[in-house]
């Protein structure tokens, strides 16, 4: 009995259409890593902007509970109050030129002392706070952030609220942050 090798094997075209497929297949796989990877760094981005807006936020808030605030609904390029339990100026300004408007919100402060007199409530936070005694503007939100504040004061000055919000636009989607700060002035009130 003799035996006969038949040689099995792959022809030409099997081996192409199973590189065809693998080809198809491994564009698939890479496109979804590379869109997760994309997704991932987005995400990661808006975490990093959100927490960073978060802080100044809180920061704002400690501040404008002991402070007399100076805005001007129809100037909304500055916000400037005067914070008592610290004893100096703060002023926040945008790069566009508005609050209201996308851009880098920088602030400055005075030194501690660096005021014309500690009764702010009667001379007014802008003609008290001297402009040239503010030091250098530091940038304190990304490039897109947005800052509105709303000040309501219901007792004559004395006791009131601000209520802040800051718009991010760093993704497709805005992402919004507010918060409401009681603020008593306590200079104004006496106490």
């Amino acid at each position: 009995m003799r035996y006969t090798k038949t040689l099995k094997g792959l022809t030409l075209i099997e081996v192409v259409v199973a590189m065809a497929i693998f080809s198809i297949l491994m564009v698939g796989a890479t496109q979804t890593f590379t869109s997760g990877l994309m997704s991932f760094k987005q995400n990661t981005d808006i975490e990093r902007d959100v927490e960073s807006v978060s802080m100044l936020m809180n920061q704002i808030a400690k501040e404008l509970r002991t402070s007399t605030v100076s805005t001007s609904a129809t100037n909304p390029s500055t916000l400037m109050y005067y914070d008592y339990s610290q004893g100096k100026c703060i002023r926040y300004t945008s790069s566009s030129g508005n609050l209201t408007t996308a851009g880098t919100i920088r602030r400055q402060e005075t030194a501690a002392g660096a005021v014309l007199s500690d009764n702010v409530s009667t001379t007014g936070v802008a003609a008290n706070c001297l402009i040239g005694l503010f030091g250098a503007a530091a940038d304190v939100t990304p490039a897109d952030a947005r800052l509105n504040l709303v000040i309501d004061e219901s007792t004559a000055g004395n006791v009131g609220g601000a209520k802040i919000v800051f718009t991010l636009n760093s993704s497709a989607k805005p992402v919004v942050i507010q918060s409401f700060v009681s603020s008593r002035d306590y200079k104004k009130s006496g106490l």
